[in-house]
């Protein structure tokens, strides 16, 4: 019993660990399907929070993430990267500023 425990706790670890390099949204939640019990898919999908349903394709919304939680810390730095690039293209003229302030963010 004690051995199936850290061998499940192993699955989820690896689970939550691949889950944000998975860009494709669809094969992130085969990836959770893969754990091989109920009590373990629940487990990952809490522990990533607002990382289980961030999608890299339409990254608008609002977003509480806990930075001290390493795949929402993710979809943080993710989000700031989305934000420069399009700050940099507001500024080059080469997309519109659609920021709620107009200011470019």
């Amino acid at each position: 019993e004690l051995l199936k425990t850290i061998v499940d706790e192993s699955k989820i670890y690896a689970c939550v660990r691949l889950f944000n390099r998975i860009i494709n949204r669809h094969l992130r939640y085969d990836l959770i399907q893969l754990l091989p019990t109920i009590e373990s898919k629940i487990i990952a999908m809490n522990y990533l929070g607002q990382a289980f349903s961030f999608t890299y394709f339409n990254p608008t919304g609002r977003y509480k993430l806990k930075l001290s939680n390493k795949p929402e810390r993710d979809v943080a730095l993710t989000l700031l990267m989305f934000n420069r690039k399009y700050k940099l293209l507001v500024q080059q003229g080469d997309v519109t500023d659609r920021s709620r302030n107009g200011n470019k963010s």
